[in-house]
């Protein structure tokens, strides 16, 4: 499906099931994962490299990039998506988040996103300057990254989620939920 047609039907779950960007030319394909800069590289990087989004593709000897966070500086964001989405607070979102299936899909852990794929690089979206790019076009999503100015939120909601994220009651959950992407993080982050 080519970027202007998934710009269209974005809110659209079966667009994103089972689908990832391909770039055949160069035997690339990109993982998106909701709240890690999925909308940028729909916008403004999968028409200009011609990438396009295909579901269920064979990847046999693609080369796999995708975009992680800290996933401390992606929980703020996930939980403001689906409070948005769903009306729920932000304290009911977080006493079940880590208890429900899919509450609402920025709640998936950036783990379930990647797990599928054979990934080569994991840019870690807001350190990207520190990542040493392996192919020529993994310098250019760099180049079309770097005209996007900053990936962290401006929302003024986000002090106030964070204050919840960071009491005391909710130390465990918040910590529960992180684990598996922390380690994900820490493992690949820039590698």
């Amino acid at each position: 499906m080519k970027p202007e047609e998934v710009i269209n039907r974005v809110v659209e779950a079966d667009t994103w099931k089972d689908s990832v960007w391909v770039n055949s030319e160069y035997s690339t394909f990109f993982v998106p994962i909701w709240r890690n800069g999925n909308t940028t590289f729909m916008n403004r990087i999968a028409q200009p490299l011609g990438f396009e989004l295909v579901k269920q593709p064979d990847l046999f000897q693609h080369h796999g990039i995708t975009f992680l966070r800290d996933p401390a500086i992606r929980l703020g964001s996930q939980l403001i998506m689906a409070e948005h989405n769903t009306g729920a607070s932000t304290q009911t979102l977080l006493d079940n988040i880590n208890h429900l299936p899919v509450y609402d899909e920025h709640l998936i852990k950036q783990t379930v996103f990647v797990k599928p794929y054979r990934i080569n690089s994991y840019i870690d979206l807001d350190n990207r300057s520190e990542y040493k790019p392996k192919t020529q076009l993994e310098a250019s999503i760099l180049s079309l990254l770097d005209k996007q100015h900053d990936f962290k939120s401006t929302n003024t909601k986000k002090a106030d989620v964070q204050i919840i994220i960071d009491k005391d009651i909710n130390r465990a959950i918040v910590e529960e939920y992180m684990q598996q992407d922390q380690t994900l993080f820490d493992k690949f982050a820039n590698t």
